[in-house]
Order: C-alpha cells, then sequence, then structure tokens
C-alpha cells in the first residue's frame, strides 16, 4: 500500500532528526512540522499541473524515502549515529514512564480512540456535508481549486487539515484512515503539552500535564473525527513549545515558530484568534531585547511573517478572486457588536456549556436583562436562535459524549482557579518561574477576549475552545500541583483517570459501547454494525433514514450506464456518503448543478457538460431533460435518470 511508503519515511526521518536533536519529543515536533509543510506544498505544487493523484504522490514519497535511507548509510558510515549509551539512557526514562498508572491511562485512552478513528468511516455533521465532499471533488478534479458547489464552506473554508486526509485518501484508496489526521493531532496534543508541563514545572509533572491533556472530553470525541479543531491545537501548541524554549530567537525557532502559526492558519482561522497573543507577545518581548541588533530583528521579522504568510498564499488568492476577501465566506459567524457587553455576553454564555449546574442559564438571563441590558439571544452576538437549542443546555447535555457539544467542567475549573492562583502569587513573588506561569495566562485570557470579541456566541461553542483548553493546560497543572499533597489533588486524577476511559468508549455518534441517553444521534456500538450503517448511525433522526434513499439512488445509477452525476443539494445537506456508496468513485464524474450561489460563475476543473443521473434533495427542483426515476419523500431525495433503466 502506497501509505506504509509516507509511515516509512516518516519514522526514518523522525530517526534522523533524533540523531540530531538527541530529544524524542522535539524530534517529533520537528517531524511533524516538516511533513505537514511537505505535503501543503506538494499539494498546491501538483494541483497546480493537475497532477495530484496516486502516482505523482506515491513517486514523491518513494524519493523521500530515498533519500532518508541514503542519509541513515551516510551517518552510520561515518559513524555519526546516536550512541548507545544515549539510548539506554531514553530506555531508562521509559522505564520511569511505564511504571506509572497515569503512563498505562493516557496509553489506554489514546488505543480505544484509535480503534475507533480505525473501526469507524466518518459520521460527523460537518464530515458528511464539506469536510470530506472536498477531499473528493479534490481528488476527483486532481485540484483544489475552487468548483462551483451548493455548499460554500467546501471551497471557501481553510483546506490545511483536508489536504492531510486528501494523501491518505489518495494512497489509501479509501477513507479508513481518514479519522487517523485528527488521531494524530491528538497525540501530538498529549506529546508537546507533557513536553511544556516539564519546561514550566519540571520532569515529574509531564505525565500530568499528558493525562490533563488526554483526558479533555473534547480532545477526545474529537479524535475519532475529520473536524479540524485537534489539527489546528496541535499546530499552536507547537507555537506555544517554541515561544517557550530556551532561546526562541535563533532562526530554526524563528522558522518554526512562523511554520506552527502558518499552518495553523491554513488548518483553521480560529488560529488568529488563539495563535496571535502568543506569537504577538514574543515578537514584543523580541523587539525589546537589548542584545540583538535592530538589523538582526527586522531580518528575523522578515522571516518570521514569509513563512507565516506563505501556506495561506494560495488559498488566500482563490477566496479573493471568487468572493473579493481573502477569508471567503464567513457564514454569519462574525461577531456585529465589538463592544465590551457584547464580549461580556459571549463570554458568560460560554460558562453554562461547561459547567452542569442547574440554573445556570437562568443566572446568565438574568445578568443579561437586569447588568448587561442587552438580550441572551441578540442576533448581532448570537449565530442562530439559542431558543432552539435550549433543550441542549440541560446540564446533564453538556457531560453527554458528543463531539459537538461536550464540555470540560474539569479542566475549565482548574484553568479559572489556577489563573487567580498564579496571579495572586506573581504580585508577591516575581521570579523567573512566575513570569513564565504568567506569561502563559496572559496569552490564555487573550485567547479568550479575542475569541468573545471577534465571533458570534454558537451552541458548538466547545469545539472552538478546545484550543483555548489545550494551551492553558499548564495552569491546569499549576493548580493540580498546589493540591499535591491533599485529598483534592488524587480525586481530580481520578476523575481525570475515568472519566478519559468512559468518554473514550462511548462517543454518542460512534461509540464501541453506546449509553442510553436521551438524543437522537446515539449510535448502537460500531462493533454490531457495518461500515456502510455507520455512516448514517450517529445522525439525527430524519438523517438516519438517508441511508435508504441514497443506496436506492447508488443503486438505480449503478445499474445504469450513466458515469456522469449531478448533485443539486442544500448548503447543509449530506453529500459524503453518496461518494462513499458508490465505492469506485474514479469511474463516475461528480459535479454540483442547479448552484444558485456566487460559486455558479467558477468552471469546474472537471466540469460536466450534461449529467446523465442528477439525485436531489431539493423539492423544488425539477428536470426535464432527465426522467424522474424514484422519489423518497422523509427525507426528501430524486434521482433522475437519462432514459431510465
Amino acid at each position: 500500500m502506497g501509505v506504509t511508503v509516507l509511515f516509512i519515511s516518516f519514522a526514518l526521518t523522525l530517526f534522523i532528526i533524533f540523531n540530531i536533536t538527541k530529544s524524542c519529543r522535539y524530534s517529533w515536533i520537528l517531524s511533524t512540522l516538516t511533513y505537514g509543510a511537505t505535503i501543503f506544498g506538494l499539494t498546491e505544487v501538483l494541483s497546480s499541473y493537475r497532477q495530484l493523484n496516486y502516482w505523482s504522490i506515491l513517486y514523491f514519497w518513494i524519493g523521500v524515502l530515498i533519500v532518508n535511507i541514503s542519509i541513515i548509510l551516510y551517518l552510520y558510515k561515518h559513524n555519526k549515529l546516536a550512541k548507545r549509551s544515549l539510548y539506554n539512557a531514553k530506555k531508562l526514562r521509559i522505564i520511569r514512564s511505564i511504571k506509572s498508572p497515569i503512563f498505562w491511562v493516557v496509553a489506554i485512552t489514546v488505543f480505544i480512540n484509535l480503534l475507533t478513528a480505525l473501526i469507524a468511516p466518518p459520521n460527523n455533521w460537518d464530515s458528511m456535508t464539506y469536510h470530506m465532499p472536498r477531499v473528493m471533488h479534490w481528488i476527483q478534479n486532481q485540484s483544489v481549486a475552487h468548483y462551483p458547489t451548493n455548499i460554500i464552506r467546501q471551497i471557501s473554508f481553510p483546506p490545511g487539515s483536508g489536504y492531510l486526509i486528501m494523501h491518505f485518501q489518495i494512497l489509501v484508496g479509501s477513507d479508513h484512515l481518514a479519522n487517523f489526521v485528527q488521531w494524530t493531532a491528538y497525540v501530538g496534543c498529549i506529546i508537546v503539552n507533557s513536553s511544556i508541563t516539564e519546561i514550566v514545572f519540571g520532569e515529574k509533572y509531564g505525565l500530568i500535564g499528558a493525562l490533563t491533556t488526554a483526558s479533555i472530553p473534547m480532545a477526545i470525541m474529537q479524535s475519532t473525527t475529520t473536524q479540524n479543531d485537534l489539527v489546528v491545537s496541535y499546530w499552536l501548541v507547537c507555537l506555544l513549545y517554541f515561544t517557550l524554549s530556551k532561546n526562541p530567537y535563533t532562526l530554526a525557532n524563528i522558522v518554526c515558530i512562523g511554520l506552527a502559526f502558518g499552518l495553523g492558519i491554513i488548518t483553521k482561522y480560529t488560529a488568529y484568534i488563539f495563535g496571535t497573543p502568543v506569537i504577538g507577545i514574543w515578537i514584543f518581548r523580541y523587539l525589546l531585547k537589548k542584545d540583538v541588533q535592530n538589523r538582526t530583528k527586522l531580518i528575523s521579522l522578515v522571516v518570521l511573517v514569509t513563512v507565516v504568510v506563505t501556506p495561506s498564499v494560495p488559498h488566500f488568492l482563490r477566496n479573493y478572486v471568487l468572493f473579493g476577501n481573502i477569508l471567503g465566506n464567513d457564514m454569519g459567524t462574525r461577531n456585529e457588536s465589538l463592544t465590551l457587553v457584547a464580549t461580556l455576553s459571549n463570554f458568560l454564555r460560554l460558562l453554562p456549556i461547561n459547567l452542569p449546574i442547574p440554573g445556570m442559564w437562568n443566572i446568565v438571563s438574568w445578568l443579561h436583562t437586569n447588568i448587561l441590558h442587552i438580550e441572551v439571544n441578540n442576533p448581532q452576538t448570537t449565530y442562530g436562535d439559542i431558543e432552539k437549542y435550549l433543550s441542549f443546555f440541560r446540564p446533564l447535555f453538556n457531560l453527554a459524549p458528543h463531539e459537538d457539544h461536550v464540555g470540560s467542567p474539569l479542566h475549565l475549573l482548574g484553568i479559572l482557579t489556577g489563573t487567580t492562583g498564579i496571579f495572586t502569587k506573581y504580585f508577591r513573588n516575581k521570579n523567573e518561574y512566575y513570569k513564565k506561569l504568567i506569561l502563559l495566562t496572559v496569552f490564555s485570557l487573550l485567547g479568550i477576549f479575542l475569541f468573545c470579541l471577534l465571533l458570534k456566541f454558537q451552541p458548538w461553542n466547545n469545539r472552538f475552545l478546545l484550543t483555548s483548553i489545550i494551551l492553558s493546560i499548564p495552569m491546569s497543572v499549576y493548580q493540580l500541583k498546589c493540591y499535591e499533597k491533599q485529598l483534592i489533588y488524587n480525586s481530580v486524577l481520578g476523575l481525570l483517570i475515568v472519566s478519559s476511559i468512559i468518554y473514550a468508549l462511548t462517543p454518542i455518534r460512534h461509540p464501541i459501547l453506546p449509553i442510553p441517553i436521551d438524543t437522537p444521534e446515539s449510535s448502537p456500538s460500531i462493533l454490531s454494525l457495518s461500515r456502510e450503517e455507520i455512516y448514517f448511525s450517529g445522525a439525527k433522526k430524519e438523517y438516519k433514514e438517508l441511508k435508504y434513499p441514497y443506496s436506492k439512488a447508488v443503486e438505480l445509477i449503478s445499474n445504469s450506464n450513466c458515469k456522469k452525476i449531478g448533485l443539486t443539494i442544500g448548503e447543509d445537506d449530506w453529500e459524503y456518503p453518496i461518494w462513499a456508496l458508490l465505492g469506485d468513485t474514479g469511474s463516475y464524474q461528480i459535479s454540483h448543478v442547479n448552484v444558485n450561489n456566487i460559486s455558479s460563475k467558477l468552471k469546474s476543473p472537471n466540469e460536466i457538460e450534461e449529467s446523465c443521473a442528477v439525485i436531489s434533495t431539493i423539492p423544488a427542483y425539477q428536470n426535464s431533460n432527465l426522467r424522474l426515476l424514484h422519489t423518497t419523500y422523509y427525507p426528501y431525495v430524486a434521482v433522475y435518470l437519462a432514459g431510465g433503466l
């Protein structure tokens, strides 16, 4: 399998970098940054020549593999490989870690999530509507150029995570490793945060940092999906790692800082919000350094900006040409009221979706009415209608293992109390230790402030907050450190351990062990379902019923000689199951038709002049050139075919 070449190549790169750095975790970070940047560059280059296909990608990675083998042979020949004594030292440290129960809890949680990610195909809502469909269009078109689509998010939103999924999709020939990207980012966040906590608190707290990260409920839920919140979190936690290094102002570190931030931006625009405080304060401190010449500072900042911006340039240009702005269509998520009151309103509404306290929403509503004098459902600061989602805000709902809504009460409380403690201690003792802690705290607080200032409140905000929580793990660890010799320390660790295993086993949409919970998106155990059934098992009630009409549509088209399929679907309708059910997508050409948004003026790189079949989820759609062959009314799916069967 082509993907084996990629995995072996990555392993060899990791080995080579380890021989240079002598650090396992630092080697991991550098290797992932290198491969993230390489995959991005390779994708854009191949796309520009419309050569984004299996053989082009495979030949490239074979070339990288040959180069890696040559480097290792050179190092071996010149006796430059790491000495046995270094491996013995690393082995002793690993043995010490393995003796800790915390290590095994993290390992078990990671393994359960990997098992789920491999068994269950993508069945998250966003995966069905735009994450996975755009990957399929890119593969079909052999290009990442914008194309006409009824779901504008497919082309407008940053594509970074999709590029990684696409490479696995092409090399494997299926979606069996589609969830692997987020799972890898989950493991990466654990590794990097364990390093950060060691930098700040000492080696003995590395495993605490790993457990605190691994047990974040939303991180566990996201690690088995094709969403991108964990991927952007990983790039930003790498950014934080390099800013905390012993000498963050070397050219190598500056390039790594720029690359981490740049890859974060091209993955998800929340990188601007949570990453800007980190890189902004780094720049501010660098400019204040007196032992560096101004000319050197200027050159360094030019290098930094260049590395940050470069990954986003191709996508920004595509967006600018189509939408008239580089960020594309924001889908109405930007805050329309940039005031302190609106910001405070958004912050207060984050509390009920994380803290399962009865009556919390009533308290927040009272504060809005009597103190802030603003509607809790103000359309200028709210995406959608909160009243519609009030059923989601039952206290226990946000403890349920749902990948769009699950809260993190233990972590939030740890961050809030840790932040308070750090500020208190800092004003009493302004040594280097607390200066580093206060810097981390400022990063976190500024990120939350920008988040509440710039974006409207959304019921699924906990997804976006995942990045902030991961970046704020040192504050949670600090609070645990304060309680180290008290009962509360063991109690919190126990809760984190138990909850991480439970959450890993029970994600609502694709559980290994389903739990009885009142939600239409609950799925039976993935161990009892076929892969085809899992696509629909975690959907809302009406979308669970999509399996029959979609399967029927694919059956009718497969039995005909039609290879050119048009899709006319709504902006939030499921598209990916059609691709998945068709199977051998290389023999079909699938394009959106009847497009009524701004992308209609585009010419698809793989444009179909005339479809011989159309699948429609729009009741008002009619096609006089094709025969209406089959209709399902709940949910509505119509199949039009040229000449029937």
